[in-house]
């Protein structure tokens, strides 16, 4: 690949994560593709360091952008002016324990018909007689 069409390509890449990340300003955009061109400085092989400059970039514009979200204080969010329910102690509200819940709850047995003996082979699934 010739220098220019690499720096063509490479030019064009602020414009397109401008696109993914509308929340993060154009120079700190061009500014982090930039930087991640540099890194390819000197190396021998020149095919793919657009992709590669553009992926890395996009990499790290969404790592910023997430630490943002997370790192700002938490009084910023609205407070909820409704309280919020006490579920736990009302038993109307709670869900039963897992252990305490009946697997075979609703369920019917088949009957075996009259006289025979019920057996794993005729609906028996071994848990006694009917």
């Amino acid at each position: 690949m010739h220098a220019e069409d690499e720096r063509t390509l490479v030019g064009r890449i602020p414009d397109r994560l401008a696109a993914h990340f509308p929340e993060i300003a154009p120079e700190r955009i061009a500014e982090v593709v930039e930087q991640e061109y540099r890194r390819f400085d000197g190396r021998p092989i020149r095919d793919f360091v657009p992709v590669l400059t553009e992926h890395q970039a996009r990499d790290r514009l969404r790592a910023e952008g997430t630490a943002e979200v997370f790192a700002s204080p938490p009084d910023l969010a609205p407070a909820d002016p409704r309280p919020v329910p006490d579920t736990e102690h009302d038993p109307a509200m709670r869900r039963p324990e897992p252990h305490s819940v009946d697997p075979r709850a609703g369920e019917t047995r088949p009957e075996a018909p009259a006289g025979s003996p019920v057996t794993l082979l005729n609906g028996d699934l071994g848990g006694g007689p009917a």
